[in-house]
């Protein structure tokens, strides 16, 4: 064989002329990169190519071989000989770019045209970036079997999970900003993930072309797909790591990852993955964006939809070279309910067509996540494969060996080990829950025998014979605790749940002290295998969950109900929302709460499910529909006078935390219609409440002016659009129009959400008071939020000077409504109405929504309109390239107003290199500034720290003057020597 070193020499011989022929090809097309876009990928691709050369010749001079590792020398050069060929071809181009002498004048100015396209044809282009991809792969490849003897070292290791959780956990992002955006923490599921992964697993997936590609290819996607248990969220973790470690340092590549999670509500919508990528991002940038902020401005307090957060993670993206976005079990996001929008936003994510966003998701085969995957064109990778068998071999042997357990079968090892591995078809849940069944196995080869040969075949079986073992006198309990666990919209405690299991739910509820188990062991031991405790990695805090989302689906499925002893336990999602509601009630009426005498913490420490009763049982109680027992008990909160109800507002309350000028508001009646408990309001009517518990005039007809909340009953309950609570409301003849400034009326808040009954019913009953002086009026409301139903109503209602004087034009144009942008211009509306300074074209513009900004002009729309900003500056400042040209095509003035930004200055800004090339290609003055603020174009890109667009405005001829040092601040500070001699080669020395 081979010696080591020779080999080895040969291999850096070849990285050697790699790293010469491909530096020739960076340096030539760095020359061309202001001069032709095109080249722009292909000269990032380069230049991460040539980091890789570097780096595997770096590695390859400075290992030292043991005689034992042959193999490893030969597979790493078989690696590299592969890029020999790949290697030639790059250097075939590189001639081709030269000179070569030949005779005649005519002869040598064809071929020089020639040789000056080349480059740049697209032909050229396609077939480098083929030949860079392909080396990519095969040294990647090299580089791994480099890292081979201590990958899984490093891959399981403390530091490198802490450097993932450091990552996504970064306070570059403000506190304020923060705690507005909420973003899921799904470093908890990673932790989680990670202590599950048995060191030397999925190895196989880090190794295989799927994941190199997955890693280097432009626009990538992967879907791991397999069945329940198979591993994929313990694959999904691993793969973050490995990304981690292809990142290292860089900065350009940002990586952000989500869980979604079956136990946890706020882990399981669109919203919550994009807040949670969103947040990772941006904490991985030196500054907090801009997008971010305006994003903050515009929706806090509330959350923003999903689009303006798609939108904003679009913005963030495009602040990295590469970035790696990983999404685990898209299945566990539940199919009727949020999963739709979830698949959705991977298709937008796909739409975007951002050659450095690479994306990775798991879940199971289902047939709605496989057709809206495979048609953002996914690449599929089955996890029933041999690389998963040998990872549950592994599994097992080292558990077997490591559990101190299971150490009185030693001499039975092998046979365990061999019996299971054959049985286990690929499912690592399955070989979990027959390893915790041998812990309970009387320590003889008789009973083991009895144990091996009578093994479940499936996961199912298994579920049903560990229901059978449930002894008889626990069974209630057990029923309870599934049922919690399988509906609790997040993680319950160890203390919440040993307190939920404590409270009677017969017809007579009670919470019963005595009831409480006395240890975490304890609660285990009610349904042993079918949860776990997960342990928080920074607050130490332990929660209880199901084991598994198998767990969760068998118990909710039809299979094996025909089992008398099995369908004891089956589960109703809605019983168990009813059930748990039930609880948490129970909880908040318990009389030892008002013997706290309102101190809240005392009451939280002496009853640790209270604050999850008060903030969830509203939802528990929505999503079980209720129940004659709950109905019962919601009754007893509002209408008793034991304090129940001012010492849940006190806790926590429908608004989320104690305040006192809501808490003063939030009379019984008022939170039962924001909730809407019409039989609640009901009873309230009923003269046998007594004069308690009637609604207050106040209430129906009177505005908080004090604290400016506005808060009616029927506020209330428009807000959230309950249609029969406002029925009732309204038969009493409540005050419909009462408008505290700056709020909105109850009709506004019913515009908002789009019930047309609801609005019908209220312009039905009353004679409507349309203030359009108030910005947000019905109307305006229905118009931004896209309503268009509700629009043809109110305009059928609306006097047409009202119409005329309202702001809804500017608000469908904002949010690119063009059917209720027409309806308005269709009325009369005009179509160059101002506010602020800001014209509907402008409002549009900003946005990019060219389908309302070609009906605005052809409905007469002034394109230079707006005392404030111009339509074209406006659309210059945001980057919507398409918008800039349409709008100079229908006659904008290139230069903008003589008091304001020019729209040169505003694209200069934001760094939009094709925008500003194209307005200065029309005609734009590259040293144009407005009379108020005297900054040229150059000025504020310098101020920005655009250096390509500071490159860009000098070679048009824009003036740098040396006497004002304007321009050359920024670069100074920041020792951006190259930027600075620039500007000095092009400054103006004035006298």
């Amino acid at each position: 064989m081979a010696d080591p070193l020779s080999v080895v020499g040969s291999a850096v011989g070849i990285v050697s002329l790699g790293i010469q022929v491909v530096h020739s090809i960076y340096d030539y097309y760095t020359g061309l990169k202001d001069q032709h876009s095109s080249v722009g990928h292909t000269l990032r691709k380069t230049d991460h190519l040539l980091g890789i050369l570097n780096n595997l010749q770096s590695r390859l001079k400075c290992r030292s071989f043991r005689a034992d590792e042959t193999d490893l020398v030969v597979n790493v050069q078989s690696a590299v000989d592969q890029c020999n060929e790949c290697i030639q071809e790059l250097q075939n181009e590189v001639d081709k770019f030269k000179m070569t002498p030949v005779e005649g004048l005519c002869a040598a100015a064809h071929q020089l045209g020639r040789r000056l396209a080349y480059p740049i044809r697209q032909s050229t282009l396609l077939k480098l970036n083929e030949d860079i991809y392909e080396l990519v792969v095969h040294l990647s490849l090299a580089l791994q079997l480099l890292e081979h003897s201590t990958i899984d070292r490093i891959t399981d290791s403390v530091d490198d999970v802490r450097t993932v959780l450091d990552l996504v956990r970064s306070s570059q992002v403000s506190f304020e900003i923060r705690e507005w955006l909420k973003a899921p923490d799904a470093s908890t599921n990673f932790n989680e993930a990670c202590k599950m992964k048995h060191a030397g697993t999925g190895m196989w997936f880090i190794k295989s072309s799927s994941f190199a590609n997955w890693l280097h290819q432009s626009s990538s996607f992967l879907w791991l797909q397999g069945f329940a248990g198979c591993g994929k969220t313990v694959l999904c973790s691993t793969a973050i790591q490995h990304t981690l470690r292809h990142r290292r340092s860089a900065k350009d590549i940002g990586i952000a990852f989500f869980f979604f999670t079956f136990n946890d509500e706020s882990k399981q919508d669109a919203s919550a993955m994009l807040r949670a990528l969103l947040f990772q991002l941006t904490s991985q940038l030196n500054d907090t964006p801009r997008a971010l902020k305006e994003l903050r401005d515009k929706y806090c307090p509330g959350t923003p939809p999903e689009q303006a957060l798609l939108d904003c993670l679009y913005k963030a993206v495009r602040e990295f070279r590469e970035v790696y976005i990983l999404v685990d079990a898209l299945d566990e996001s539940p199919r009727n309910k949020y999963r739709q929008s979830v698949l959705e936003c991977i298709q937008d994510i796909r739409a975007w067509s951002q050659p450095g966003v690479h994306l990775l998701a798991t879940s199971r085969d289902e047939p709605d996540i496989r057709r809206r995957l495979e048609q953002a064109g996914c690449e599929t990778l089955s996890l029933r494969n041999t690389g998963v068998d040998k990872d549950i071999a592994s599994f097992v042997s080292s558990h077997l060996r490591a559990d101190p357990d299971l150490s009185e079968w030693q001499e039975f090892f092998d046979r365990i080990e061999e019996t299971l591995i054959q049985k286990a078809q690929g499912v690592f849940r399955w070989v979990e829950c027959q390893l915790k069944a041998l812990l309970t196995c009387p320590n003889s080869e008789y009973f083991l025998d009895q144990l091996l040969e009578s093994l479940p075949e499936t996961l199912d079986e298994t579920y049903t014979r560990m229901l059978q073992n449930i002894p008889s006198m626990y069974k209630h309990d057990a029923r309870q605790m599934l049922a919690i666990l399988s509906c609790a919209m997040r993680p319950l405690t160890v203390p919440e749940l040993i307190d939920a299991l404590a409270t009677e739910t017969s017809e007579n509820p009670r919470f019963n002290s005595k009831r409480r188990l006395k240890s975490l062991d304890s609660i285990q031991k009610l349904c042993p295998g079918f949860t776990e405790i997960d342990t928080h990695p920074g607050n130490g805090v332990q929660t209880v969950r199901l084991a598994h989302f198998s767990v969760l689906e068998y118990l909710e499925s039809e299979r094996d109900a025909q089992n008398g002893q099995v369908a004891f336990f089956k589960l109703c999602r809605q019983d168990a929302n009813n059930l748990m509601a039930y609880v948490c009630l129970t909880v908040l009426l318990e009389p030892g709460l008002a013997e706290c005498e309102q101190q809240i913490e005392s009451i939280r420490s002496q009853y640790p499910l209270v604050e999850y009763a008060a903030e969830y049982w509203p939802c528990h109680l929505q999503e079980g529909k209720g129940s004659d027992l709950v109905e019962k008990q919601v009754m007893r909160l509002f209408l008793e006078t034991n304090g129940a109800f001012d010492t849940w507002a006190g806790i926590h309350g429908p608004f989320g935390h104690f305040d006192s000028k809501w808490y003063h508001w939030s009379s019984p009646a008022y939170v039962a219609s924001l909730l809407g408990y019409h039989s609640v309001i009901t009873a309230m009517l009923n003269e046998q409440c007594g004069d308690n518990f009637g609604i207050d005039e106040e209430l129906l007809h009177e505005c908080d002016d004090e604290h400016q909340t506005g808060n009616t009953a029927l506020y209330a309950a428009a807000r959230n659009g309950h249609k029969d609570v406002i029925q009732v409301l309204i038969n009493m003849e409540a005050n419909a129009e009462c408008l505290v400034p700056g709020q909105d009326t109850p009709l506004n808040l019913a515009s908002d959400i789009d019930p047309k009954s609801i609005v019908e019913l209220m312009l039905l009953y009353r004679e409507p008071m349309f203030d359009t002086q108030h910005k947000h009026s019905p109307l305006s409301a229905a118009a931004e939020n896209g309503h268009t139903g509700i629009v043809e109503i109110l305009l059928d209602y609306m006097p047409a000077v009202q119409v005329h004087r309202d702001y809804a034009l500017l608000r469908s144009s904002t949010r690119g409504h063009q059917d209720i942008a027409k309806l308005l211009l269709d009325v009369g509306v005009n179509v160059n109405f101002e506010d602020n300074g800001d014209t509907p074209l402008t409002l549009s513009s900003k946005n990019g929504h060219k389908a309302v900004i070609e009906l605005l002009l052809e409905s007469g729309a002034n394109v230079n309109g707006g005392s404030f900003q111009q339509p074209l500056a406006a659309a210059s400042r945001e980057g919507h390239e398409d918008v800039v040209e349409l709008l100079l095509d229908r006659g904008a003035d290139v230069n903008g107003r003589v008091d304001a930004w020019t729209p040169l200055a505003e694209a200069s800004r934001g760094g939009w290199k094709h925008i500003a090339e194209l307005l200065l290609d029309r005609g734009a003055n590259v040293n144009g500034h407005s009379t108020i603020l005297v900054m040229t174009p150059l000025v504020v890109a310098s101020r920005a720290g655009k250096k390509d667009i500071v490159r860009l405005l000098l070679e048009r001829g824009a003036t740098a003057e040396w006497d004002g040092l304007t321009e050359f601040y920024p670069f100074v500070e920041k020792d951006d020597r190259e930027a600075v001699q620039t500007l000095l080669r092009n400054a103006y020395w004035a006298e």
